[in-house]
């Protein structure tokens, strides 16, 4: 009996799908899919590391990235301060390690054919609608109809808004593959129909979760999509029509919504120029005001004068905390909210820094590379393609904004969104076992 091919990838495989599906619905269920993706995905990676793995970027890099924190362990346990505070974490380092999930993706993807990443997307979208479906018992529903800020029982409205911009994006792309797609008309027009409804969910999601860091994302996102789209020698009338229309939809039915009065009024509540000046200037982080914009730069003002003390190998993961505490900037109520940065790149320029920012956006600028050869060689098709640019635009602006990766949600969306991007040129450049 073959143990790969009749047990090892198929519950990978069921492993996998039960990621994305039980994160939202189930976050015990979720973990416990995880550990075996994990143990699998290291058997996998011994054991056909000849043929698959061996030259593949995203696993070298990885491998180095590991060696880093490895090492780095022995030299943050000499160099931090002497204080328990500072003591290593070896449960928020493993969480940077995580992004290796994305090759598990590919490898399923080689295995079984495209049509598990359908299948994989659609675990993962069932199990958003499943967890906001569970809110209709509470009032969840009910503000955000009424115009207040919700968060539909994530972590906070940020990552809430963060997997909604995932959502939205990802519809958009596949909206004129489902409307041209070689099926019956009747197939087509339903899948239309869903997926212009995903669509509509993921642009409410967006708007009622009111998170400009998001908004700026997802708008960067898409003006650069639609401009490699018109610079494309490979686009058709059929998908200029079906965006334009899709975008005409979505924005009729949400500003019955009074979406315009709601994205002002956030804009109102905080004064933007003013904070962006203090980065320019020599304002003392003391004077800064501290609202939704004014904790993010304060954050980040102190968080440089860290980098620049500890500037190649940095202060170590989960050490922001202490240094937030021992700050004379900030007083105790600041101290006793906030943990973390608010700025992913800069929280990991801070844990380890320059050496080991370079090797972890190592990782994810291999990913790019290798899905705009794929699309370059013809293996990737263009919607494809263009979610993989948008989303990862719309994935660096919004992290400038939260430290959405320290956090479940941003390594759950990382494993999703990246891992079908890589998904095309893994299985493409590697012969099914």
């Amino acid at each position: 009996m073959d143990y790969w091919k009749h047990l090892v990838f198929p519950l990978t495989a069921m492993s996998l799908l039960l990621y994305a599906l039980l994160w939202l619905p189930w976050f015990e269920g979720y973990r416990a899919a995880e550990s075996v993706l994990a143990v699998l995905l290291l058997a996998t990676l011994v054991r056909f590391w000849r043929p698959w793995f061996r030259d593949d970027p995203l696993v070298r890099l990885w491998l180095l990235f590991v060696g880093f924190l490895v090492l780095a362990q022995f030299w943050y346990a000499f160099s931090l301060p002497d204080s328990e505070a500072f003591a290593p974490s070896a449960k928020a380092t493993r969480h940077y390690t995580k992004p290796i999930l994305i090759l598990a993706v590919g490898i399923m993807a080689l295995q079984y054919g495209r049509r598990f990443l359908l299948w994989f997307a659609a675990a993962a979208v069932t199990g958003l609608i499943v967890h906001l479906a569970l809110q209709l018992e509470t009032t969840q529903w009910e503000r955000a109809l009424s115009g207040r800020r919700v968060d539909f029982n994530f972590q906070n409205a940020q990552h809430t808004a963060l997997v909604f911009g995932t959502l939205l994006l990802a519809s958009v792309c596949y909206l004129p593959r489902a409307l041209t797609g070689p099926h019956s008309t009747a197939v087509r027009v339903l899948k239309g129909l869903v997926t212009t409804s995903l669509i509509t969910l993921g642009a409410f999601g967006v708007i009622v979760t009111q998170t400009r860091g998001v908004w700026l994302g997802l708008f960067s996102g898409v003006i650069v999509a639609l401009g490699a789209l018109l610079l494309s020698t490979r686009r058709t009338r059929t998908s200029l029509i079906i965006g334009c229309t899709t975008v005409f939809l979505a924005a009729g039915a949400l500003f019955a919504l009074n979406i315009d009065e709601r994205i002002s009024n956030r804009f109102d509540r905080a004064d933007i120029p003013e904070h962006l000046e203090h980065l320019a200037t020599d304002t003392a982080i003391e004077d800064i005001e501290l609202d939704s914009s004014g904790v993010r730069i304060a954050s980040w003002l102190a968080t440089i004068d860290w980098i620049q003390q500890r500037p190649l190998l940095g202060w170590g993961a989960d050490n922001a905390q202490d240094l937030i505490d021992r700050s004379p900037h900030f007083n105790d109520r600041f101290k006793e909210r906030f943990s973390h940065l608010h700025n992913m790149h800069l929280e990991i320029l801070l844990a380890h820094g320059l050496l080991g920012g370079a090797l972890f956006y190592g990782m994810f600028i291999a990913v790019c590379v290798a899905a705009w050869r794929a699309y370059a060689r013809g293996t990737m098709p263009a919607d494809a393609a263009l979610f993989g640019l948008a989303f990862t635009i719309f994935w660096a602006i919004a992290n400038v904004f939260e430290s959405y990766s320290i956090y479940i949600s941003g390594q759950y969306l990382t494993t999703v969104g990246f891992g079908v991007i890589y998904a095309f040129h893994f299985s493409a450049n590697n012969t099914r076992y």
